[in-house]
């Protein structure tokens, strides 16, 4: 679905069960949110997750539900609208390490992916909203993340303070995909290396990048 300014939305209702973001305009004012938590809580729906944000006249309120489709329908006979329902990418950072989220939001973004909604969920972990046409992108970046032990290597490696892309075979790559090609290589190896971005960055090559 196009919203009136263009923007896209997924605003598919899934099964129940599937972890969905439903976002809602809300005045700005007392009670607005109590308004929306009995709606919610007299359907029998849960909120997992998510948080309200105010600008001006109006709040924002994006929440992580399991029924997306339930929620909107009472919101909306609540007169509560519109609704709009968002698919999420889900990953879990580890967060007894300072820099993950930058380090995420690194990758996600050298790779052309633009987060528009952030938060958690009650088990803490980092809850995503993109654009429809790079949900699929995100999802494949966030399955990397977590095949790699959560960025791990590449929080041990840290990304260098030089150029986002480097020119390999023809073709410009993102130094963040870069460090997490070779993180893959690195999982299930037994190897205990680190990755070198000094001798990545000087030679431009991956193969180079495992010392």
């Amino acid at each position: 679905m196009f919203t009136p300014d263009g923007d896209a939305r997924h605003d598919e209702r899934r099964s129940a069960g599937t972890p969905q973001d439903i976002e809602v305009v809300l005045d700005n004012r007392p009670g607005a949110l109590a308004a929306l938590g009995q709606v919610l809580g007299q359907a029998g729906v849960s909120l997992d997750g998510g948080g309200v944000f105010s600008t001006g006249a109006t709040a924002t309120a994006h929440f992580l539900v399991s029924d997306a489709s339930a929620a909107s329908s009472a919101l909306e006979q609540a007169g509560i609208s519109p609704v709009h329902i968002n698919d999420v990418v889900m990953v879990r950072l580890d967060q007894d390490t300072p820099g993950q989220l930058g380090l995420f939001a690194q990758l996600m973004g050298e790779a052309g992916v633009n987060i528009t909604v952030q938060y958690s969920d009650h088990a803490g972990n980092l809850v995503i909203v993109v654009d429809a046409a790079q949900y699929a992108e995100c999802s494949r970046l966030a399955a990397m993340w977590g095949g790699a032990g959560r960025g791990g290597e590449l929080m041990q490696a840290g990304l260098p303070h030089g150029p986002e892309r480097l020119d390999l075979d023809g073709g410009a790559r993102p130094v963040a995909l870069l460090y997490q090609e070779v993180a893959d290589e690195l999982t299930g190896t037994g190897l205990t290396g680190h990755i070198g971005h000094t001798r990545l960055l000087g030679q431009g090559e991956i193969g180079d990048a495992v010392e």
